[in-house]
Order: structure tokens, then sequence, then C-alpha cells
């Protein structure tokens, strides 16, 4: 692992515990961003189980300059957040600011969102994926296996989501300030582990 790749993995480690604590991500930076730094855009709680993502910048400078989103998928032992898997894709160059319309999506209710794997665990399994939503999708709720829907955290300066969900999948289902239905889909993976 590059020098820059262990400087970032060892600043979000240090910093989502606090995160998932206090069930919300602290406020945006000021100033230039510094590389090796991670910097929280959302965070999700559903029991014992938490996901916090952070913008990287130029985290994999061989692969793609830019902007990329690092989950970072947790589970709750002993009242200690202790890290289970995490994930990562490209994301919005500016990760700070609520976007006004989609960039990267077919779906004009989400954007730059990316499935993570599909992970054991003692309930069977469960998978995790993050995005962005627009100004126009006010709230986003999950639901798994026929359980019932749970609200997830949009983080309001920057539209950032993350959910960690128990199971091989899920319905992420948006709406807008009305409470219409904006859409909804399959987030989750049916692959085998």
């Amino acid at each position: 692992m590059p020098d820059r790749l262990g400087a970032v993995y060892d600043d979000v480690e240090a910093k989502a515990p606090a995160i998932l604590a206090a069930g919300t991500v602290p406020p945006p930076p000021v100033g230039p961003l510094e590389l090796g730094a991670g910097y929280a855009l959302a965070c999700d709680v559903a029991g014992d189980l938490g996901a916090v993502t952070f913008a990287v910048v130029d985290m994999y400078p061989d692969l793609a300059d830019g902007m990329w989103c690092l989950a970072m998928i947790y589970r709750r032992l002993d009242d200690v957040w202790v890290e289970f898997g995490e994930h990562d894709s490209t994301t919005t160059a500016r990760p700070f600011e609520r976007i006004a319309a989609v960039e990267n999506s077919t779906l004009p209710w989400i954007d730059w969102h990316s499935n993570g794997p599909l992970m054991p665990h003692e309930t069977g399994c469960l998978h995790s994926y993050f995005g962005v939503a627009p100004v126009t999708t006010t709230r986003l709720t999950v639901s798994a296996g026929g359980g019932a829907e749970r609200d997830l955290r949009i983080t309001r300066g920057n539209g950032a989501y993350v959910a960690v969900v128990s199971g091989r999948s899920s319905t992420l289902s948006g709406y807008g300030a009305d409470g219409r239905l904006l859409g909804q889909f399959d987030a989750g993976q049916a692959d085998s582990i």
C-alpha cells in the first residue's frame, strides 16, 4: 500500500468511531484539502452496524485523478466500533456542495451511487452503498428482506448518503419535498459471497 493510501486509512480509521458515536458528520473543511486526509461526508447507524463516507483527493492518482468517496463499514462490539470492511469509487468534484441536478446517473433522484461488496456476517451477510441526493430529493429510505422501512440520513450541506444493511439486497426509495415517491430500486447485490 503506497504511503498516501496508508495515510488515508489511518486518518479515516481515527475519525470514524467518533462520527458514528455522534451520529452526524462534522462541518465541511475550510481551506485547501490535504492529500492523505479523509473529509467526512455522511454516516449511517443501524443498530450495531455503522458506515461513514469520506471524500479523499486523488486517492488513486495512477488510476484516476480527482475526488473519491471511501465508505468505511463498522460493527459495534462491546460498545466499540470495529472496522468490518470498506469500498470506494469516484464521486463528484464538489463533494461539499449539494448538487442541483444529477451529473453521473440515469436516475434523476440520486447521483454517484456505488454498491459495495457483500460481506459475510453472523446474520448471513450485509451490504452497503453510498451516493449523493440532489436538492430535489429530500428523503431517502431503505428496506431489506420485507423488513421495516427506515430513513437514511442525507447530509444537509452536500446531499451525501451511506447505508449499511443486513441481507443480500435492499430497496432504496427517494421522495420529494411534497412526499411524492421519486423512484426506487434494488440497491443491494444478489451475488453469492
